[in-house]
């Protein structure tokens, strides 16, 4: 049992949802492993992958993605219909370079694309581009060399920016 202010609530293992449930698509990226754990809609890398220690030390647990030509490919598919999403990614920035992109889902230019990029214009400010409804740009800078939880939320309304669980930004579509 939990106890907050005035409310009480208990928790059984029959009413904690599964994750499967509640998740359209996961991906986590290991060098070797791009599998999604949800709908089988495996990502590809496009190049070879270096490999490095993840936030918590582990070696080679996670994908170094040095320079633009290095990134994933999802298959085909529609991954939000419209409605409400959420993307989040541990970012290690070791450079401000011009579009890093870090997600672009999409059927290319000009076909309802969505990017999150870690930098617009070798400034380390978080972008996040709706291809027809508009851009985002957080105004914080990314630090480099530190990990940072960087979250994007679509709420049907809004295009919402996180950097470690603070909200940065907020952007009407």
């Amino acid at each position: 049992t939990t106890t907050t202010t005035s409310t009480t609530t208990t928790t059984t293992a029959e009413s904690v949802p599964n994750l499967a449930d509640m998740l359209v698509h996961y991906w986590p990226i290991y060098p070797e492993d791009t599998a999604d754990y949800v709908n089988g809609a495996n990502m590809t890398a496009m190049t070879q992958l270096d490999q490095q220690a993840d936030l918590f030390g582990a070696p080679n647990s996670a994908a170094y993605i040095h320079d633009r030509a290095t990134y994933f490919t999802v298959p085909p598919g529609v991954y939000f219909n419209g409605g409400a999403f959420t993307v989040s990614a541990w970012v290690k920035p070791y450079e401000c370079a011009q579009y890093s992109r870090l997600f672009d889902f999409g059927n290319g230019p000009q076909a309802d694309n969505i990017v999150v990029a870690i930098s617009t214009s070798n400034n380390c400010k978080p972008f996040v581009n709706f291809e027809h409804d508009g851009q985002a740009y957080a105004p914080n800078k990314l630090p480099l060399y530190v990990w940072t939880h960087l979250s994007v939320l679509f709420d049907g309304a809004n295009i919402k920016i996180y950097m470690n669980a603070a909200w940065v930004y907020t952007m009407s579509v």
